[in-house]
């Protein structure tokens, strides 16, 4: 299996019997969280050649319950920009401007919206039909400009 089947699989067990721990954010409910998901991988006999078990828990935590792979480039020290053109293209600015198309990127347009919502949650601020585009700081120095159909086309 793909990592891609492997994250669709455990992100639909989760959803289907552990919703609750996941939407709760704790330091404990992440460790709950990421325990169940061993558990899963262990019992489905999932793996990857390149990761261990231990690496492929956790990015697939990050995934279904964190900022996925942006969480690395948003915190890095020389991000200037984090640029989401859509699901499939994301541009970092660096200091002194060098803009970098990164090979990462997201399954799906739900994904991305999935995981723009969650960054902008502890604002307090939502992304929904009623409010389809949000500005807000994420942190110090953080500000996030997110936008969703039908201000925007619905495969972006």
């Amino acid at each position: 299996m793909t990592y891609d089947q492997i994250l669709d699989d455990v992100r639909r067990y989760m959803i289907d019997n552990h919703s609750r721990a996941i939407s709760e954010g704790s330091e404990e409910s992440e460790k709950l969280v990421q325990n169940l998901i061993m558990q899963y991988l262990t019992q489905k006999k999932y793996a990857l050649p390149d990761m261990s078990m231990n690496e492929l828990s956790s990015k697939l935590y990050e995934y279904m319950a964190g900022l996925a792979f942006l969480r690395k480039y948003i915190y890095a020290v020389d991000t200037e920009e984090v640029d989401i053109d859509s699901w499939q293209t994301i541009k970092i600015i660096r200091s002194g401007k060098h803009i970098e198309t990164i090979p990462e990127h997201f399954a799906s347009p739900e994904q991305a919206l999935d995981i723009v919502r969650r960054m902008i949650a502890p604002t307090g601020q939502t992304l929904d039909n009623t409010t389809p585009i949000v500005i807000t700081n994420l942190d110090r120095n953080i500000r996030i400009a997110a936008a969703k159909p039908p201000v925007i086309d619905d495969d972006v």
